[in-house]
């Protein structure tokens, strides 16, 4: 995720930086007026690559076979299913 990311940010020019400095714009606009929207095709690259790597970690074992030493098969079976939670309700006295 991060090598993406870190590509896509090391493209931005500074000279749009300056301009947008010396436009007036803040620190919290230059992000997410000009950095953002330039760096966003790495922040997508980065997660397509994350959420294949990931998914690879659970289908993989699924097809070669079920040994318990693969993290997905190892957490599949103890999640909880949709709709319902494992942890007790909040006591009368915690606060919301």
């Amino acid at each position: 995720m991060i090598l993406p990311m870190q590509a896509a940010l090391e493209r931005v020019p500074t000279s749009m930086l300056e301009a947008s400095a010396d436009l007036g714009a803040t620190r919290r606009q230059t992000f997410w007026k000009v950095i953002f929207p330039l760096a966003l095709p790495g922040v997508i690259a980065g997660s397509i690559f994350t959420f294949s790597l990931t998914l690879g970690d659970y289908i993989i074992p699924q097809i070669i076979g079920t040994s318990a030493f693969f993290i997905g098969l190892a957490v599949y079976p103890r999640r909880a299913p949709p709709g319902t939670s494992r942890w007790p309700p909040p006591s009368p006295s915690c606060p919301s």
